[in-house]
This record gives structure tokens, C-alpha cells and sequence, in this order.
């Protein structure tokens, strides 16, 4: 099947690259001076100096496909929202951040970072649920309304773009500053036009974890057990052994028409320590493609999404912005085995790998 298209520039999943399938526009490069500060009164995006102008463009066309450098040198987003900058990370800034990187154990080299001013519009919802679990801690840095709209699309993008990278989002008019940790993006999702039917992609996923068995109900079906099923409650006699009759018909097309089955599921059990899962179903216009997938020609004809995951013993522990060091540690490893389940079934259907934020990742990088 076909693969990404055009060039291949390369974004930045912690250490690893990403190839992705649209070419970047002619970039004017970083145009701001050093020294110069961001403006007050925006949310602020802040990368590494890793971070390519190309790299980012390729992170905004995930979710806005016309995204493109301007002459000015901001980088469009849509048609109310754009980044300007880049702007050196000043002194007050890069504390905060580095103390933001620390409460999830990583760290943050202010001096080589880049930040940008995120121009979109103020577009506030209600007040975050009192006591909602929240694991990317905007309901901390909206306590007065979230955001909503545009605005909400904007700030999670970014969210998504600081966690892919390794950097940092400063949100107004709180000024909290959230680093979200690259480790936390465990689930992935594979796109491709091959469909594996559910004893396939169980030998497929046991090659990477031995352990992985079909949800109940995918077993095989003999047939509606026998017998009277009808209730007789306000039926005689006559109607009851009727509507059996409609029934009993209806079960025998049903035998012999052909199963389609549209999704299946399986998990690998891991005791104490949860357990990895993977879904298959189709994915299309109706349900709505990322555009990373959307723009391949192959797309056009059909798409079956693979997800796979993690799911902790205790769900809830996913909705904890700063778990615990023993948790982190955990999460490691499974994001792990997530990532060669994953590699196992693109290697089997020649699909694309998408993470959480939706940006394409390299088979070679998990």
C-alpha cells in the first residue's frame, strides 16, 4: 500500500523522528531577534531549539492541513489563530518551566529553548467540574471557564505539541505554566486499508505479547439456543407459537447470511499491573480521519483503525496529572510493550502510526 507522500522532513518525539506525509511550505526561518520577549497577555508555546521551523508546520498540518508559514514569519493555524515568534525564553519563564519538568522528573534546557506567542481567539466556557480529574491540568489553569471553540482546539494542539517535543505551554491570564511529560503519551493507533480478521491480528499481537486473548464473544456462534422463547405473557396460544415461527426464521436467514463483523477487541492481562488492549474497527468520513491519514490516497478507499493501549489495574490513574515515581516507572514499561504491539501490526498491514496527539510516528522510533 502506499506510504507517506512527498518529502519526509522530521519532527521530534522526544529523541526519536517522526516522517510525515505532506511537504512543508518555504519557511521564512526564525525571524525574531534573541532577546526579544514575548508578548504579554497570549498563551505561550515553548520548544526545545531542536524543533525545526518544518517540524512544526508538519505538528500544525495534523490538525490544520492548510497550516503554512506567512511572509511575516507567524505560522497560520486557521483562519482566527497563528504562532508568532519565535522569542527568546526569558529568565522568569524558564524557571518556571524547568520547576514544571521537575514535578514529572524530566528536565528542561532553557537556554537552548524557543518560545511562541499563541494569537487566537478568548473564547471561555464554564468553570471546570469541582473535583473532575484532569491528567493535562488545563482545568488548573482555567479555573474561572475553559476553553471552548477555537481557543479549545488551539491550547489542547499546543498541549499535544509540548508533550510530543518535550516543551511547555504558559496559559493566560493564569501564567500557569504545564510541561506535559513525553512518557505519558502511551496509547498509539494504526491506520491502514488491510483489514486483519480477529484470528490474525491475535497471532499478529502475540508475536509481541504471548499473553494476548479475544474479548468473550468472539467465540464462535452455533445458532439461538431452541426451544420456546417467546413470552406468552398477553399473547394466546396461537400468537405465541406465531411470532415463534417469525423467529425461527429470522434465525435461519441470519445462519445462513454471512457474519460481518465491523470491530473486535482482545487484551493481554497483566495481573496487578493492568493490562494491554487493542481494537480494531473501521474508520472513515463518518467517524472522522486525522488529517495525517485523510490526505493519502489510499485513505479514499477505505480505512480500518487499530488502537492499542494501556488500561492500570485502577483506571483512574490515567486521570492523575503527577502520578507517582512507581507509577511513572510502570507506565514506562507499558508504554513500551504498547509501542511493539503496534510496530507488529504496521508491519503487518503497512499501516501508519499515529499517537495521542494524532502525529505520525516512525515504526523504528517505539
Amino acid at each position: 500500500m502506499n506510504g507517506w507522500s512527498g518529502a519526509r522532513p522530521a519532527a521530534h518525539r522526544g529523541d526519536a523522528a517522526v516522517r510525515v506525509g505532506a511537504a512543508p511550505s518555504p519557511s521564512p526561518g526564525w525571524g525574531v531577534p534573541a532577546g526579544v520577549a514575548p508578548p504579554g497577555g497570549r498563551h505561550l508555546l515553548a520548544v526545545p531549539d531542536a524543533v525545526t521551523p518544518d517540524a512544526l508546520e508538519i505538528l500544525a498540518r495534523c490538525r490544520w492541513p492548510r497550516a503554512t508559514w506567512e511572509p511575516s514569519g507567524a505560522l497560520r493555524l486557521s483562519r482566527y489563530s497563528h504562532l508568532a515568534g519565535p522569542y527568546g525564553v526569558p529568565p522568569g519563564l524558564d524557571g518556571g518551566i524547568v520547576a514544571a519538568c521537575a514535578e514529572h522528573g524530566a528536565a528542561w534546557d532553557g537556554a537552548a529553548g524557543r518560545v511562541f506567542a499563541i494569537v487566537t481567539l478568548r473564547e471561555r466556557g464554564d468553570q471546570p467540574f469541582p473535583g473532575a480529574m484532569d491528567p493535562t491540568g488545563l482545568a488548573r489553569a482555567f479555573p474561572e471557564g475553559l476553553p471552548v471553540r477555537e481557543e479549545d482546539r488551539v491550547v489542547r494542539w499546543a498541549w499535544c505539541v509540548a508533550q510530543r517535543v518535550g516543551g511547555a505551554i504558559r496559559l493566560d491570564p493564569s501564567e500557569l505554566i504545564l510541561a506535559p511529560d513525553p512518557a505519558s503519551a502511551v496509547d498509539l493507533a494504526v491506520y491502514s486499508s488491510v483489514w486483519l480478521d480477529p484470528a490474525a491480528a491475535l497471532t499478529v499481537a502475540r508475536q509481541a505479547m504471548p499473553g494476548f486473548e479475544l474479548d468473550a464473544g468472539l467465540e464462535e456462534w452455533h445458532g439461538p439456543a431452541r426451544g420456546n422463547r417467546v413470552a406468552a405473557d398477553g399473547l394466546g396460544a396461537g400468537q405465541a407459537a406465531f411470532v415463534e415461527r417469525v423467529a425461527e426464521a429470522h434465525d435461519a436467514q441470519a445462519l445462513a447470511d454471512d457474519v460481518v463483523l465491523s470491530g473486535y477487541g482482545m487484551r493481554c492481562d497483566l495481573g496487578p499491573d493492568g493490562a494491554v488492549w487493542l481494537e480494531a474497527g473501521p474508520a472513515g468520513p463518518a467517524r472522522g480521519l486525522p488529517p495525517a491519514i485523510a490526505g493519502l490516497a489510499w485513505a479514499a478507499a477505505g480505512v480500518v483503525r487499530y488502537r492499542m493501549g494501556w488500561l492500570p489495574y485502577d483506571a483512574d490513574e490515567l486521570l492523575v496529572e503527577l502520578p507517582d515515581e512507581p507509577f511513572r516507572r510502570l507506565r514506562a514499561q507499558m508504554r513500551g510493550w504498547v509501542g511493539t504491539v503496534a510496530r507488529a501490526v504496521q508491519a503487518a498491514t503497512g499501516g501508519e502510526i499515529l499517537d495521542g496527539g494524532d502525529f505520525p510516528v516512525a515504526p523504528a522510533d517505539l
